[in-house]
């Protein structure tokens, strides 16, 4: 390999990165999931955790074209909130008022979100997760107070 087939990362490269993982919520071993016959040789999760930690001075630029050509391709990661315990209440007064539990309001409208599972909903109610994606917790909360009383 030729010496110019390296880059020297910079400040400005491991903050790219950086954002685009955080932007994503994607990591390094996230990022390389199935891609082994496709992505370049010798690239690897470690290559990627060390070139944004500065462990890594130098990275082959096929690597980091690869890379950030991956993590610019990837959507937005969802946007999370807390659930609070004001929330949990919500959910677990609506659960109760309707009779409808977490399987039925994956399955009542057709319209269930990508990804929104009922046990999710279980853990939200049992108290077991502390926060939810956004559009999720919103869709739960819009079908179940528009139900009826049991």
């Amino acid at each position: 390999m030729l010496s110019d087939d390296f880059i020297t990362i910079t400040d400005k490269i491991r903050q790219t990165l950086k954002a685009h993982q955080k932007r994503t919520n994607v990591k390094g071993i996230g990022l390389l999931k199935n891609t082994r016959r496709e992505r370049p040789e010798g690239l690897s999760a470690y290559t990627i955790i060390h070139t944004i930690n500065g462990r890594k001075k130098k990275i082959l630029r096929e690597h980091l074209d690869y890379i950030i050509e991956k993590w610019e391709a990837l959507p937005d990661a969802p946007e999370r909130v807390k659930i609070l315990p004001k929330t949990r209440d919500l959910l677990c007064y609506h659960s109760k008022r309707t009779g409808i539990g977490s399987h039925a309001i994956t399955t009542i409208r057709g319209d269930c979100p990508y990804g929104l599972r009922s046990g999710v909903i279980q853990q939200w109610l049992n108290g077991t997760v502390k926060s939810a994606n956004k559009a999720h917790l919103d869709y739960v909360i819009e079908v179940w107070s528009n139900l009826p009383d049991r």
